[in-house]
């Protein structure tokens, strides 16, 4: 009498073939996914950042790339991929001017990185969330008028 202990018939061989083809298109389906959000991040990152403006006096009037926003002390959003012009000014004093600039955030960088192993991280290059202002804190100190 032969004893077997490891005997698979027909139906086992199937079952595990389509076990096996199952997890392979979840795998397939899974790269992309995992290559777009792991390495494209600027594409998903916000495209606006804080920047804050006060003055001495308070109260001054404040104006961001030509449009009037509010009055110092002031919290306002603005583009990371587009450089600003603050204007601040208030009757009785000089007005003054500060710009930010755009420089690569660290997404970028990481963008950059990513683009040299597998190319589709160069995208994120294009989203304003590769980038960020600086400064994004400005203080303005008025002169009174003679």
């Amino acid at each position: 009498m032969k004893l077997s202990c490891c005997h698979y018939g027909p139906m086992d061989h199937q079952a595990g073939a389509r076990s096996r083809l199952a997890r392979a298109i979840v795998v397939l389906a899974l790269c992309p996914l995992l290559l777009l959000y792991g390495t494209a991040c600027s594409l998903f990152a916000g495209s606006r950042q804080n920047i804050s403006v006060n003055s001495d006096p308070a109260g001054a009037k404040v104006v961001i790339a030509g449009m009037p926003v509010g009055n110092t002390p002031l919290q306002y959003q603005i583009r990371k991929n587009e450089e600003a012009m603050i204007t601040v000014s208030k009757e009785g004093y000089d007005s003054a001017t500060g710009v930010t600039s755009t420089s690569l955030s660290t997404l970028g960088i990481l963008d950059i990185i990513g683009g040299c192993i597998f190319l589709l991280p160069f995208f994120g290059l294009l989203a304003p969330g590769a980038y960020e202002q600086e400064p994004n804190n400005f203080y303005f100190s008025l002169n009174q008028n003679d």
